[in-house]
């Protein structure tokens, strides 16, 4: 019996030491900065629709094979999360952009062109954004507990799997945005998986690993008004800072737990 890896396309004997991976929708270790060292039970808080509870299961299935979970590895993911917001306080990504001036700015809001600033690799940024989304509709359903993504991304899931295989360029037909967290503490260490959004009438997944947010909006015709200042395709590889959002964000949260009434 074989198996085919959704990403490569290549067959996989069912042979011990040849099935495919146990592979995480959204990186292991980026829920490392969402334990808890002051609570008796240390797990990350989950918030679903059946309240706040605290658990340490994650989305996985088998689903790539070996040669293609090291390439998420070593083109984006290990990059990206050793930048991010990790358990031990620290957070490159932002640290770095501290160190430069922003290429404008309206109120707050900080917009910075990161293609040549140092420090910074962009590529791996773009390619794991494009992973994490890519990833959902080829594992699609990923279920936990009451939660199920159910995501299909139609004629857009053929030309992201070319482009993480490296047969072509980042899709003309989608359009990538970052943000980076403002916020601090413990309010960084949030995760969220890939859910379907609509913006503007367009399609659009986001997902957020500790101190970082993502977007990438699928159309056949993006307005230059929403791709105005994106990380994919735009050469200068924008990334924005925007407080007002990361408040809004943070009381929803916080509105949650409340609501839940579990009390913590």
């Amino acid at each position: 019996m074989v198996e085919t890896c959704p990403l490569c396309l290549t067959p996989v004997c069912l042979t011990p030491g040849q099935r495919l991976c146990d592979s995480h929708l959204l990186p292991k270790a980026a829920y490392k900065p969402l334990r808890s060292a002051s609570q008796a039970n240390p797990h990350p808080l989950l918030l679903s629709r059946v309240g706040a509870y605290r658990t340490s299961k994650q989305f996985h299935k088998r689903l790539l094979c070996t040669s293609c979970e090291l390439r998420l590895h070593q083109e984006g993911e290990d990059w990206v999360l050793e930048h991010s917001c990790t358990a031990d306080g620290s957070f490159r990504f932002r640290e770095i952009l501290t160190q430069v001036p922003p290429t404008c700015s309206e109120g707050e809001t900080r917009v910075y062109s990161c293609a040549s600033i140092a420090g910074l690799d962009m590529e791996k940024v773009i390619y794991f954004a494009a992973s994490v989304v890519w990833r959902s509709a080829a594992g699609s359903p990923w279920k936990r507990d009451d939660r199920v993504i159910d995501i299909g991304l139609g004629k857009y899931y053929e030309p992201l799997r070319k482009f993480l295989v490296g047969d072509q360029a980042f899709p003309v037909c989608m359009v990538l945005h970052t943000w980076i967290s403002s916020l601090e503490g413990e309010s960084l260490a949030v995760c969220h998986a890939p859910e379907e959004v609509r913006v503007r009438g367009m399609r659009a997944y986001q997902f957020a690993i500790p101190g970082i947010n993502f977007r990438i909006t699928l159309a056949s015709h993006i307005p230059e008004s929403y791709a105005a200042y994106n990380t994919a395709p735009a050469p200068e590889r924008f990334v924005a800072v925007v407080p007002d959002l990361d408040r809004a964000d943070c009381a929803r949260r916080s509105q949650f737990v409340w609501n839940s009434r579990w009390g913590f």
